[in-house]
């Protein structure tokens, strides 16, 4: 199979399971969702070469006792009325078996209110407006203690995947070791980390990126929370967004580091996207996402487009006549604030720098993210070395480790406004939909 192939088009053009929908093609409408080893995730944004042996659930593939075999939420979005035009309704059904399926295997941690439900189920877009019915059929079938998704079949077929768009063919290699990963670099020429994906994937999609080798990290045993012996806590790379957003000691420890993961992208994004790469992600400037735009992060020399143009969500500090984007990442501030260090691994070995030190402002190297790489082991580019951890972090007061983020209103809070709207107008359905801007924010990922 030809290593471009996201999930999303392995499923619907050679396996013929065409519930996943193909929407917005970048993440961030949720009607690709589908379950991947039990958790929503979107397909669109998934290789499907990093996913070999992975547990895939379409919407195809829910079933259960009720009429037609009908897996529960199904029953209940038909009962309720939630379906409407029916086009974002199998992503939805599986962001809503998996939401439930987790409560029903942790109760602590999961919410199942509306305001729960509306947070879980945020990645899932409906132009028709259907937010209050769809919460009101996920709250009927917790009710009913029937959470977990029975899966019918699982598909499993070889293709060559329907490649298209931007992205260049690349060659794929799945990481053992970490010196393996490391040695990787300087042997291949162009070449990049794979972690979640979430953000590189799309960034392929786009133009930006265009490796001619990926080296996949999932593998690698980077995915552990650690107490340390003197009460740090030590954080692995490889730890899922969401994993660590409700890992017992972030949530009664750093509670500012838990919240800035949960406001920073949806269920669908988090359940994939990994720590470091939630650190390496790129701008969401939209003239660094369009090729035809001049950016000097993408492109050094060509100019910023944005200092002329369009610049809402851009800095207001920090900024250089180079470039005004800023960094997405909602985590990397809440790192920020708490003292945290993050150690590098390269061929000399590794160090630790302070979070504070790892980014750094665009000056007259815009196209340069992190500062570390370039000072570590004669390092000439920020891909020489890789995150590892994030070592001792400061224990402090619960009230000292709070925080909120002030962002544009958008399509992440939908249930909530929507089902606000429906409550106060006493209508059937909300009359308008929420919006779809792309949060400034971002997603995270793995990016």
């Amino acid at each position: 199979m030809d290593h471009r192939v996201t999930l999303l088009d392995l499923l619907r053009e050679h396996l013929g399971l065409i519930g996943a929908k193909k929407g917005c093609d970048h993440g961030q409408c949720g009607a690709c969702t589908v379950l991947v080893d039990g958790r929503p995730a979107n397909s669109c944004l998934l290789l499907a070469v990093a996913h070999d042996g992975a547990r895939v659930t379409t919407v195809e593939g829910l079933g259960g006792d009720g009429a037609g075999g009908l897996h529960p939420p199904q029953e209940a979005f038909m009962e309720r009325d939630a379906v409407q035009c029916g086009y974002c309704t199998p992503g939805q059904l599986c962001s809503a078996a998996g939401l439930l399926a987790e409560a029903a295997a942790d109760p602590g941690a999961a919410g199942l209110s509306r305001s729960g439900i509306a947070e879980a189920m945020s990645g899932n877009l409906c132009r028709c407006g259907a937010y209050p019915r769809i919460v009101d059929a996920v709250q009927d079938v917790a009710a009913m203690s029937q959470a977990d998704p029975p899966v019918r079949a699982q598909a499993q077929a070889p293709g060559d995947g329907r490649v298209g768009g931007r992205v260049k063919p690349f060659a794929y290699v799945r990481a053992t070791g970490l010196p393996e990963a490391i040695a990787a670099h300087g042997a291949r020429p162009g070449l990049r980390y794979l972690g979640g994906g979430t953000d590189f994937v799309d960034l392929m999609k786009l133009g930006v990126e265009a490796p001619d080798t990926l080296v996949d990290l999932t593998g690698l045993p980077l995915d552990s929370v650690e107490e340390t012996a003197d009460g740090a806590l030590r954080i692995g790379a490889g730890v899922r967004n969401t994993d660590l957003a409700l890992h017992p000691l972030v949530r009664t420890r750093y509670p500012a580091l838990s919240q800035a993961l949960l406001a920073g992208a949806s269920t669908q994004l988090r359940n994939v996207a990994a720590t470091g790469g939630n650190l390496l992600q790129r701008t969401r400037c939209p003239y660094f996402q369009d090729l035809a735009k001049p950016c000097n992060k993408r492109e050094p020399g060509t100019g910023c487009g944005a200092r002329d143009g369009v610049r809402r969500d851009h800095a207001v500090l920090g900024h250089s006549p180079q470039c005004i984007a800023t960094h997405p990442s909602d985590m990397a501030v809440a790192l920020v604030a708490l003292d945290a260090g993050v150690e590098l691994q390269g061929p000399d070995g590794a160090r630790t720098v302070p979070a504070t030190a790892f980014h750094r402002l665009p000056g007259d190297q815009p196209e340069r993210d992190t500062a570390p790489w370039t000072r570590f082991s004669g390092a000439s580019s920020r891909t020489t070395s890789l995150p590892t951890t994030f070592p001792p972090t400061p224990t402090c007061p619960t009230s000292r480790c709070t925080g909120w983020t002030s962002t544009t209103s958008t399509s992440i809070r939908w249930a909530a406004r929507a089902s606000a709207r429906s409550a106060s107008s006493g209508r059937r359905r909300p009359s308008a939909t929420p919006s779809t801007t792309r949060p400034a924010a971002g997603s995270a990922n793995s990016r």
